[in-house]
């Protein structure tokens, strides 16, 4: 699953118009996880043996000091 333009904190939301950090950092991210990924983890095949990976790679390309930012990554799964 991929969050599109308006939820995946990468690129401003088609709406409302006049992108801001405010509007980067706003709850509509968090929303989608919630909504996508949340049932996830009451499906039983996820619950037998499912692995989720999350990558979160967001940084500012004006941080050239350390490769352009940190890469999250976070594995979930029953085991």
């Amino acid at each position: 699953m991929v969050p599109n333009q308006n939820h995946n904190v990468h690129d401003c939301p088609t709406a409302p118009t006049g992108c801001t950090n405010a509007v980067l950092s706003s709850p509509r991210p968090d929303a989608w996880l919630k909504n996508n990924i949340g049932p996830l983890f009451n499906n039983p095949g996820f619950k037998q043996d499912g692995i989720l990976i999350l990558v979160f790679d967001e940084g500012f390309n004006t941080d050239t000091a350390h490769g352009g930012g940190h890469v999250v990554a976070l594995a979930v799964g029953p085991a």
